[in-house]
């Protein structure tokens, strides 16, 4: 017999503590969201679907879908691979807090 799935189960994004930082056991800083909503915005101007960049990535749509949503932080190696795949500078996704001035 085949274990029952659990469906209709969702799950939740990671919930965010008061800085915006993701918490609940392990830290993934903003700067994960940050990188994932570059790449959201790459895959809208190149009008490319979520299951046409992994294709090309040879990924899985689901994989791609839960580092787009912030259920799981992109690697560094998925970042490289999405720049490559979407043919443009790893630096576009490798985005930088403004820094504050110094006294």
């Amino acid at each position: 017999m085949h274990a029952a799935r659990n469906k209709g189960h969702r799950r939740e994004p990671l919930a965010r503590d008061s800085s915006g930082d993701y918490v609940n056991g392990m830290a993934i800083t903003s700067y994960s969201e940050r990188v994932a909503a570059e790449v959201r915005a790459e895959m809208a101007r190149q009008q490319r679907s979520q299951s046409e960049v992994a294709a090309a990535a040879g990924w899985k749509q689901p994989y791609l879908n839960r580092r787009l949503t912030g259920y799981v932080p992109f690697s560094v190696d998925d970042v490289e691979i999405l720049a490559r795949v979407l043919g443009v500078p790893l630096a576009e996704f490798v985005v930088t807090r403004p820094r504050e001035a110094t006294a």
